[in-house]
Order: structure tokens, then sequence, then C-alpha cells
């Protein structure tokens, strides 16, 4: 990871291009933040282009009997999503279906960070919507790892005080993983 004492610019570079897909670099970008800018490019790319699709699936052909099909979203934005079905059939000609709405707001609960603070050499955070087995990093400036626990069954909101090492003074993030979601918080001593 480069180091991020002071950022001037952020690279953007073409990895490499082919028919209709393309590998993009974008760095130096601090921990965390690759899947959340990656998540908003895919979906500023996918509205941008006339007929996208979140995904799709292959029909079984014709059926005298009813077929049902799954899809999941797998990056749904928060809040209000809009979908729509197109049924496209061998000859090219296709139908949509009404247009439906789904609130992912009260589903969805999302790993944060509401809050973290020092006192004396031991870190208090406060983690809301726990979903999973999660690992906090602390992460100096430099991207090296200062600090790693593991926590296997935790609350779905949960006070935790880490007894960190010795510290120098400086520029530190918080690093939460869990099997869905990173979520990063920067905080100094």
């Amino acid at each position: 990871m480069p180091i991020l004492k002071e950022i001037d610019y952020l690279k953007f570079k073409t990895e490499s291009l082919k028919d209709n897909e393309g590998v993009f670099v974008l760095d130096p970008l601090l921990p965390g933040y690759g899947v959340t800018l990656g998540n908003a490019i895919r979906r500023v790319a996918l509205s941008s282009i006339e007929g996208n699709a979140i995904t799709s699936i292959k029909g079984a052909g014709n059926s005298n009997s009813i077929l049902h099909y799954t899809a999941l979203d797998a990056f749904p934005l928060k809040g209000i999503n809009y979908y729509r079905l197109k049924q496209t059939d061998y000859n090219s000609k296709y139908a949509f279906s009404k247009i439906i709405s789904v609130n992912t707001i009260d589903n969805n609960c999302e790993l944060e960070i509401s809050q973290l603070y020092m006192q004396s050499n031991t870190l208090n955070l406060t983690l809301n919507c726990i979903d999973s087995k999660i690992c906090i990093d602390i992460i100096d400036i430099t991207g090296r790892v200062v600090f790693s626990q593991n926590f296997n069954s935790l609350e779905k909101s949960q006070n935790i005080l880490l007894t960190l090492p010795a510290l120098i003074k400086g520029v530190y993030f918080a690093k939460v993983t869990s099997d869905k979601t990173v979520v990063v918080k920067k905080f100094s001593l």
C-alpha cells in the first residue's frame, strides 16, 4: 500500500480493455475506499447505459407451465431502489414488467462505527448493525496494521474496548471487516 502522508493527486490507469470489459486502477486509496468507489462507479456506469441490467438469467425456453426465476441485487443502494423485469423472447421481442420499489433502509442495516475515541491506551469503539464475525484492524498512516483482533459473537450493537500497544502520535484508521462490509474511520492521537 502506498504511503498516504500526502496525497497530491490520484492516479487513474487503464490496465486492460477487451470487447465490453475493462480493468481500471485508481490509487492511492485509503483502506476500504476501493469497494465504496467501485460500487458507486458500477451504479453510475449501469445507469448510463440504455437497457442496462443488474443481472440476467437465461430462460428455460418454451414451456406450457409457469416457471419461477430468482435474482438478487448484490449491491442495492441505501434507500429506495426501483426494479423492473425485461423478458426477451428468442425472436428478440421483449416486454417489461411494472416497476416496483424496494426500500433497503428498513430491511438492511449496514455495519457502522458510530463512536470512536481514545482514552489513555484504550480505544473505545461502538459498532452498530453487526451481522457476523468481525475483524478490527488499527492501521497507521503508512498502511501498516499495528493492531488486529477478531470477534466471533457480538450483539447487533456493541461497545468494544481495545487495549492498544503504545502508539506514537499521529493519524490512524480503525478498519472493521465483516463477511459483507468493510468500514473505515479515521482517528488521531
